[in-house]
């Protein structure tokens, strides 16, 4: 039985989040986003660019798990995480039922429940309306990313999938600021912070 557990510690919003919902079991906070694709799409490359895009990011690779005696869970990056594209092929239904199918499709996609402490804390599902019209739905737990983390990673995805296209190398990739950096950064900064006032506190008693 596992005892032990090697990670990083979550930010102040990540705990915020973790203890919400921890009050709430019944209800998971997450961020989802349904983006409209228009054109020929080659799913080969879209999973492709998915694929760079969780390379690049720790944190769409990051589980959070807590054990026995812990209050907080930690922080555990993965190298490499399984990643499945759920399709639903509405292209030969009529117009009446196709809305009533997305709605359905896009009201169980935002009740999404996540395990917090194994990965993939995602999931990914497109839907085809025709040979040239698509819905990307892309769920996330609110401890991975938020309204302005999905919009980036849909900028990135969209940025790998038109290299891929094109036939343009994308696996060297710049160095770029990790969430668990972020994090040791941000506690580093909150204990300098408690120190001086209680430097200050200690000089006025």
């Amino acid at each position: 039985m596992e005892n032990s557990i090697t990670g990083f510690k979550i930010s102040a919003g990540q705990k915020s989040l973790y203890l919400l919902q921890s009050n709430t079991p019944n209800f998971q906070y997450i961020s989802h986003c349904a983006i409209s694709m228009r054109g020929h799409l080659e799913i080969a490359g879209l999973k492709s660019a998915i694929e760079n895009v969780i390379q690049r990011h720790e944190i769409l690779r990051t589980q959070f798990p807590c054990l026995p005696g812990m209050n907080l869970p930690v922080q555990v990056i993965n190298d490499f995480i399984n990643l499945s594209i759920e399709e639903s092929d509405l292209k030969n239904v009529d117009a009446a039922t196709q809305a009533q199918q997305i709605s359905e499709i896009l009201k169980n996609s935002s009740s999404a429940k996540f395990d917090l402490a194994k990965s993939p804390l995602s999931q990914i599902s497109i839907i085809h309306l025709s040979l040239i019209e698509h819905i990307l739905i892309i769920n996330l737990s609110s401890l991975c990313a938020d309204t302005v983390s999905l919009k980036n990673i849909f900028q990135e995805i969209s940025r790998y999938y038109s290299n891929y296209i094109r036939g343009i190398d994308t696996d060297a990739a710049e160095e770029i600021l990790q969430y668990a950096d972020f994090c040791e950064y941000q506690h580093q900064a909150i204990a300098e912070q408690e120190t001086e006032l209680e430097n200050i506190k200690s000089y006025w008693q």
